[in-house]
């Protein structure tokens, strides 16, 4: 697995295809994007049959699952699992812990438990690099 985050609108996934897209220069692979901003992306987590499987905006699956009422724990849990069941994956997260405190206590939440996740996969992950402004610079 690889994780690549980097504050919004930063060219993260620009980025990552760009990288992929050197290596198709040999071979021709078929590259498969699960963007989580999409509302039918829960379908899509189900099909991951591909050479490369990018999931984008994992920070957004996160606030879907606090929102459908899941439980921070199982929250962890569940996405760790995915990536588990897909150790190739690609994973893209947008930095939410670089800001102001919000309000409100959801929001909050959900950074903590992004964040929380982040330490974990970047544990986990074989690359880690932090993007901005569309320039890699890699951390593990």
């Amino acid at each position: 697995m690889e994780l690549y985050i980097g504050g919004f609108a930063q060219g993260k996934l620009e980025y990552v295809k760009c990288r992929y897209n050197e290596n198709q220069k040999t071979e021709k692979l078929f590259v498969k994007v699960i963007d989580c901003a999409d509302s039918h992306y829960k379908k899509m987590l189900l099909e991951t049959e591909c050479d490369v499987l990018i999931l984008n905006h994992l920070h957004l699956w996160v606030r879907d699952l606090l929102d459908e009422g899941m439980e921070e724990e199982k929250i962890q849990t569940t996405i760790l699992s995915w990536i588990k069941s897909n150790p190739d994956a690609i994973v893209i997260c947008d930095e939410l812990g670089n800001g102001i405190v919000p309000i409100k206590k959801q929001e909050r939440i959900w950074r903590e438990q992004t964040g929380r996740l982040m330490i974990e996969l970047a544990k986990q992950a074989e690359r880690v690099e932090r993007i901005l402004c569309g320039l890699g610079q890699r951390l593990k």
